[in-house]
């Protein structure tokens, strides 16, 4: 087993500048994509080429590699690519890693792990945040889950296309702690509020101090905020655009006739499901 040598299955938007940055690091890269064209237009950008090469079979990409990194679409292909007929588990060697950087489940992300770790193989979920353009330029996020022994080992090769990469705990955390940060993305966005929160939240490594995080406990502060200040005011409609805020739903609203200190920016909140206003 050469510890340069690498294989990377899965070349989609995320997976082709990835494999491409271990390249022009100096590593041996092997690479393998269901559509073998795709592969073929990955070796023809590479000005290392001769150092690089594709298979037809995850297995046949995986065996002789030291690490090997998948970036795939889903549940079902993470256990095609990993534990199928043709699959990298089969071929590696014990003492080999098998890196999982698909934004799959905790559950699917434990079943790996359980079947490598049988064959003495170590594995590393390892979702990654950043998105193409992240991808391309090197800069991704990864938050992964596993040994620390085994993060400890293929962390300088993450690193060749990553800003930062952090162990989040063990097996299936990389998935917890990626689902985390989307919903208290997507919480911010739905809400409003990101911009006027100071407290805020942060997604944490495991042994970290933790502050609130995720879009439930952001909803809770509010409201236990509002429920302290006192009854909810149900204004008509488009009350929120006569108060100049920046609110998008005039038809379901939910405002406080006098918000308090500290509140005023915030504009608008989302109606409770048990105080909804339809317009």
């Amino acid at each position: 087993m050469e510890t340069r040598k690498l294989a990377f299955l899965g070349l989609g938007v995320m997976g082709f500048p990835m494999a491409g940055h271990l390249a022009r690091a100096g590593y041996s890269v092997t690479v393998y994509n269901r559509t073998a064209s795709r592969a073929e237009k990955w070796l023809a950008s590479m000005a290392t080429a001769q150092k690089n090469s594709s298979a037809l079979a995850p297995a046949a990409a995986a065996a002789g590699a030291g690490i090997v990194m998948m970036c795939v679409g889903n549940d079902d292909d993470v256990r095609a690519v990993a534990l199928g007929p043709d699959g990298a588990v089969a071929a590696m060697q014990a003492g080999s890693i098998l890196v999982d950087h698909t934004t799959a489940s905790a559950t699917v992300a434990r079943e790996v792990h359980q079947a490598a770790a049988a064959r003495g193989i170590g594995f590393l979920d390892a979702p990654v945040s950043g998105g193409q353009a992240g991808a391309e330029n090197g800069k991704l996020t990864i938050m992964v889950g596993g040994d620390a022994d085994t993060y400890a080992a293929a962390e300088p090769v993450l690193a060749t296309y990553a800003k930062a990469v952090t162990l989040m705990g063990g097996p299936g955390s990389g998935p917890f702690r990626r689902n985390q940060l989307c919903r208290a993305r997507r919480a911010r966005r739905r809400k409003g509020i990101g911009r006027h929160w100071k407290g805020g939240g942060a997604i944490v490594a495991d042994g970290q101090s933790r502050q609130n995080d995720g879009s439930r406990s952001i909803q809770l502060r509010l409201r236990r905020r509002l429920d302290a200040q006192g009854s909810f005011h149900l204004p008509r409609r488009g009350a929120c655009q006569r108060r100049g805020a920046a609110c998008h739903c005039a038809r379901r609203s939910v405002l406080r006739a006098d918000p308090g200190p500290g509140w005023r920016s915030v504009g608008h909140l989302q109606p409770d499901p048990l105080v909804t206003v339809a317009g």
